[in-house]
């Protein structure tokens, strides 16, 4: 499977920040517990590229312009619960709880 450092280079004409931002971003993830690391080091130990891991890099780049700000709300925001409200049938994640 491809690594999610590889992965990276494709996001960035979408988001609009550079590789090294970008990878400092998946860095910060990594520490928040958030984008699951192998254990070992060296060559092909760093994060497989899946589609939570790049969405949680997309969420990241969305909830914050400073790397400095990354913290309990970008896991927050990221760990939220999905409901269904079928009454409207529209779909919201409980931000408020956490945002406001």
């Amino acid at each position: 499977m491809k690594s999610l450092t590889s992965f990276l280079p494709l996001l960035i004409p979408h988001l609009g920040i550079t590789q090294a931002a970008i990878y400092e971003r998946q860095r910060a993830l990594v520490r928040l517990g958030l984008c699951p690391n192998r254990l070992a080091g060296g060559r092909g130990s760093g994060a497989t590229a899946t589609p939570r891991a790049a969405a949680l890099i997309c969420l990241s780049v969305l909830v914050t312009d400073n790397l400095s700000e990354m913290d309990a709300r970008v896991a927050a925001l990221a760990q939220a619960k999905i409901e269904t409200d079928r009454k409207r049938k529209t779909m919201c994640a409980h931000w408020r709880d956490h945002f406001c």
